[in-house]
């Protein structure tokens, strides 16, 4: 399965997919988990989205107002 493309930007993720681009800014992400094989993302008044990312790999691409809580968790401290 192809990855699901990330784009961390000031105050917005864009989730990129085959035929969509989704705009999440970030004080909507409730939180990001795991969800083996995939990463859950917790948004606020929609429906969780689902990508193709390890835990590491999108901590990385997050501002630093998101805090890796454990091996399988970040939470939007805001």
């Amino acid at each position: 399965m192809k990855k699901t493309g990330v784009i961390c930007r000031d105050e917005e993720m864009l989730i990129l997919e085959r035929s969509s681009i989704l705009c999440v800014d970030y004080k909507n992400i409730i939180g990001i988990f795991c969800d083996h094989p995939y990463l859950k993302i917790k948004i606020l008044d929609r429906k969780d989205k689902y990508i193709y990312y390890t835990i590491e790999e999108i901590s990385y691409l997050l501002p630093d107002f998101f805090i890796l809580c454990n091996r399988s968790s970040i939470v939007n401290i805001h």
